[in-house]
């Protein structure tokens, strides 16, 4: 599933917007998100605010929420800035949560590769309405054996099916009756899973007004280009090709070179209909962070003492939530910087902060500050991180944000019982149909990144979002440096030619 131009529907719904009103969100001056509407009038993310009112004077530019000093939460400002704002995701990641809910009503295996993105292993729930199914039409136990149920599916009320050669070339001819082949076993699996994605996708429009896509297949990689689907594209252009069978004259090797070692090996396989990979649950994540760029650097300690504050407030927020979803706890706590000249981060250790102390997020300013003071002369600052990790179980049973924060009676001769974060469906499994699925999870299994084709670990997914998210922000500072600098050189050569004209 992959929920359509995700932060621009969380901002529609939020202030109420028609979805055929062109709407982008707009992150300091540039785009990062743009919806169909917008899109339609020449629109994209590569837009700054400027050329995208110029495009569509009807546009709705909605800024991300910011941090500014003194606020403990994140706040919708009418005109921040980067100087003083720090950009939050919280209204998203809520978003997502309230989503995933719903993904897992349905389903208790979902991998999730994203914010508004999952992977749903649906195969126990679609064989278990199968067994019904033939309980209500016993006929069909003679056929079990085959390959053919012969069954006529109606796969137009479903979704949008991809035709076999033989179905279009019936369609085409326009003959009575339906051009659709009779169906097979997994035929009738596949068009229970698309009866299974209506229903989700009925139940988040319903519940929260967001609109997604689905793709159904017994494959991966095949759901994946149904819903969506961004590496194809590249590819396509890159090599000049239009199918996936124009990828055979490539060497294993040749395509290696040309995407990398994963992403080469993955375009090798799948092209020739090699797909293993399993749908893997997903963890608690492995660290948080909370980050902001300084453009222009900070040059005396004063100015940074409003972002310990904002990212204190941030990452305890954020901490606080993983908690009541997951009920873990970090360990460590790692503070981050850049300074000029030097362009990498480095780090410094801060050692683990107690419940005492994450009541109030001054007491974590002030851990920050000291810890910043402690390095030696970070200044002047280029950014500044600040990180959770080493999680672990936060208590024996499930509390509330509220409970945690009560006092620890000291008896240590409590039972404790382990019960999981929220309750998840369960259903009668088929003797024979649904497979048993091994419960453990493997934390070296990975995933290939859509936007960077490189593996990376499951459970780093929601910090692997993040990076990209931070990167593409970066890219924008960049790109805003660079014609900065152009026009400095060009005012500066203009003044030299005027000069020359002067003393000639």
């Amino acid at each position: 599933t992959n929920n359509d131009c995700f932060y621009c529907q969380v901002e529609q719904v939020r202030l109420g917007i028609s979805s055929d009103v062109p709407v982008a969100v707009q992150q300091w001056q540039n785009l990062i998100a743009v919806n169909y509407p917008a899109r339609k009038a020449g629109i994209d993310r590569h837009c700054t605010v400027e050329k995208a009112k110029k495009l569509c004077p009807e546009i709705k530019l909605l800024h991300v929420p910011t941090y500014s000093a003194n606020e403990i939460e994140p706040q919708y400002h009418e005109n921040p800035n980067r100087a003083t704002h720090k950009v939050s995701l919280d209204p998203y990641r809520t978003a997502s949560l309230n989503i995933f809910k719903i993904f897992h009503q349905y389903c208790d295996k979902i991998q999730k590769i994203g914010f508004d993105e999952a992977f749903m292993d649906v195969t126990s729930t679609v064989n278990q309405r199968l067994i019904e199914y033939i309980d209500y039409h016993p006929e069909l136990l003679d056929r079990l054996d085959d390959n053919a149920c012969d069954l006529d599916l109606d796969w137009d009320q479903v979704g949008i099916a991809i035709e076999s050669k033989e179905e279009e070339e019936r369609r085409q001819l326009e003959t009575d009756g339906s051009h659709w082949s009779k169906a097979t076993w997994r035929d009738l699996q596949l068009y229970f899973g698309a009866e299974l994605a209506a229903k989700i996708r009925h139940e988040i429009y319903t519940t929260l007004q967001y609109t997604c896509s689905a793709g159904i297949a017994h494959y991966k990689s095949v759901a994946k280009l149904c819903s969506s689907g961004k590496l194809g594209s590249e590819v396509e252009s890159s090599l000049t090709i239009n199918k996936a069978s124009d990828l055979w004259k490539y060497t294993i090797e040749e395509l290696q070179r040309k995407f990398g070692d994963s992403t080469g090996r993955y375009l090798y396989n799948i092209s020739r209909g090699v797909d293993n990979e399993e749908i893997i649950p997903m963890k608690a994540p492995k660290s948080i962070m909370a980050a902001k760029q300084f453009n222009p650097a900070v040059e005396n300690i004063q100015e940074m003492d409003q972002w310990f504050s904002i990212l204190a407030i941030e990452l305890r927020h954020r901490v606080l939530k993983n908690y009541e979803e997951f009920n873990t706890w970090p360990k460590t706590f790692t503070l981050q910087y850049a300074s000029i000249p030097y362009l990498s981060f480095r780090s410094k250790a801060m050692g683990p902060i107690s419940r005492e102390e994450m009541k109030d997020h001054e007491n974590i300013a002030k851990k920050l500050e000291k810890v910043f003071k402690s390095v030696g002369s970070p200044m002047p600052c280029s950014g500044l991180q600040f990180s959770a990790s080493n999680f672990t179980q936060g208590a024996s049973q499930s509390r509330s944000i509220h409970q945690f924060f009560n006092k620890i009676p000291r008896s240590s001769n409590e039972s404790s019982v382990s019960s999981p974060s929220c309750s998840q469906p369960t259903y009668d499994k088929p003797r024979t149909v649904a497979p048993l699925w091994d419960q453990g999870i493997d934390e070296s299994l990975e995933y290939l990144c859509d936007k960077c084709h490189k593996k990376i670990l499951l459970v780093n997914i929601d910090e692997h979002t993040d990076y990209h998210f931070a990167l593409d922000i970066q890219k924008q500072v960049n790109q805003e440096l660079n014609q900065s600098k152009k026009r400095t050189n060009d005012g500066t050569q203009e003044s030299n030619k005027k000069k020359k004209l002067f003393f000639s």
